[in-house]
């Protein structure tokens, strides 16, 4: 008998995901079962870490470096996720602008 998580074959975008509380957000959203588009800002490298990280155990991840203050970015990753999974059930807006 398989046990599936709560999350199991849903379709989550976790913006800021590659790290921090959306790191963390995504790596239990993914102990659920989910799927995730993760998207940062400018960190290919973190973010490339992120995504290795999360599918490591089998677990289906895209990542795209996406600045969700623009529009065009931001439909860039919707379009991704609906490309490769046909729809978006979670949607979790982490991304954080510090300026001081």
């Amino acid at each position: 008998m398989t046990i599936q998580g709560r999350l199991e074959d849903q379709v989550a975008i976790v913006t800021g995901g590659s790290r921090g509380i959306g790191f963390a957000v995504a790596c239990a959203f993914a102990r659920e079962g989910a799927r995730l588009a993760l998207a940062a800002v400018r960190d290919q490298d973190a973010l490339e870490k992120a995504k290795a990280e999360i599918a490591a155990p089998g677990r289906d991840v895209i990542a795209m470096l996406a600045d969700v203050r623009r529009r065009g970015d931001a439909e860039r990753l919707v379009q991704a996720a609906i490309a490769k999974w046909g729809r978006i059930d979670i949607l979790v807006n982490n991304a954080g602008i510090l300026r001081l």
